[in-house]
């Protein structure tokens, strides 16, 4: 997959969900969307079928846990403030009947200190099967939040304490210049005659990375689109009930590695937004809208130094962080329909061990219109180690 064909699948593939006008033609397109979403992910070549690593015949046990505490301290119109502290655990037995195929059978328990009950327990289970060298299909139990590597405003990174796993399918290609990763979350399933609906996620997460020059310098051009859908056709009633919410962006990244890297790396990167919403009967305030996105990054060894602004015109993203939202889920029923917002984010990120990691960050957002100032700290330590069990032969 070269240059010119990467480009051209971002210009077709954001085009293309743009050029929708009612949720009938949206849902008519379903198989296609899916098809096309196929066609640009696999970067499939002859030498792709080569060496795998020799996991046959091994038990195992992988144990994750994250313990984690973030506070969002808010006054903004847009979004209450509150506070995250918990642990998230989840062990799981990983049998590799081939060297390219692992099934995982576990559980996951999520609980919020002070909570009265156990959080959303789980039965995890999954099949996974790497059918090219860099390509691996999952169905089941995805690992979700952040390894889509998606960005705040309409994928929010507190989805890593909240919503860990996802159920459904997973589509992951990664090589020195691509990732990619293609999913789908199936967030409520129906029968006839409940009175609940559907609910689903389609997403994909795509970056293409250059080779550095002899000076230092790089391009990233990185894809990312989410559609959100409630309905359900197995349900008469439903009728008029079903809404579909389609976020995407894509942008261009300028990185330069300082000495060779010595004294860090500082990128610039610029990013458009857009918005759709789609229904049909009613609206829930705004039908489309657009933001665009500038940030400079600068990261030296375990530190991060990030200073961005967004300026968004009725952006609105059911999955995304509520502070670069237009639609206030404060106030029923306002709408703030141009917002500019200056953040600023600090990280430190420390790994002691391969397995484990010790984050702390603090992002602070500062609204130009309202002239609010809020704050999000958040810390959290991350363990994550695979155990061999035992060896069939």
């Amino acid at each position: 997959m070269n240059i010119y064909n990467i480009l051209f699948n971002f210009i077709l593939t954001f085009h293309y969900f743009a050029t929708f006008t009612t949720i009938n033609e949206f849902m008519k397109n379903r198989i296609t969307i899916l098809l096309l979403i196929m066609l640009i992910s696999v970067p499939v070549r002859a030498g792709d079928m080569g060496t795998m690593s020799s996991d046959t015949g091994i038990l195992s046990l992988r144990f994750k846990n994250i313990n984690f505490m973030r506070d969002n301290e808010y006054s903004d119109p847009i979004t209450k403030g509150y506070t995250l502290i918990g642990f998230l655990i989840q062990p799981t037995l990983v049998y590799s009947p081939a060297d390219n195929l692992s099934l995982a059978l576990g559980a996951q328990i999520l609980s919020y200190s002070g909570a009265p009950k156990i959080n959303s327990p789980m039965l995890i289970f999954s099949t996974s099967y790497r059918f090219s060298k860099n390509s691996t299909i999952i169905l089941g139990s995805l690992d979700g939040s952040d390894k889509h590597r998606m960005d705040d405003p309409h994928f929010y990174r507190e989805r890593l304490y909240t919503a860990y796993t996802e159920s459904g399918l997973r589509l992951f290609t990664g090589t020195n210049h691509i990732f990619n990763d293609v999913w789908v979350n199936w967030l409520n399933f129906i029968f006839k005659g409940d009175t609940t609906r559907e609910s689903f996620n389609i997403g994909e997460s795509f970056n293409y990375t250059s080779d550095a020059t002899p000076g230092g310098l790089s391009l990233e051009m990185p894809f990312q689109f989410i559609v959100k859908h409630y309905g359900g056709q197995i349900n008469g009633w439903i009728r008029g009930k079903v809404e579909t919410y389609y976020n995407g962006s894509a942008g261009l990244k300028l990185n330069y590695d300082i000495d060779g890297g010595r004294f860090g790396r500082v990128s610039i990167e610029y990013q458009e937004f857009l918005f759709k919403y789609y229904s049909r009967h009613g609206t829930f305030g705004i039908l489309n809208g657009y933001a665009s996105w500038l940030r400079l990054h600068y990261t030296y060894k375990s530190f991060y130094f990030g200073s961005y602004y967004w300026k968004g015109n009725n952006y609105y993203s059911p999955t995304g962080n509520p502070m670069y939202s237009s639609v206030s889920d404060r106030t029923a029923g306002l709408i703030i329909s141009h917002r500019a917002i200056l953040t600023n984010s600090f990280y430190y990120t420390l790994h002691p061990f391969w397995y484990f990691d010790v984050f702390a960050g603090v992002d602070s957002y500062y609204d130009l219109g309202t002239r609010d100032l809020d704050l999000a700290l958040t810390v959290h330590l991350r363990f994550d180690r695979m155990f061999t069990l035992h060896k069939f032969r």
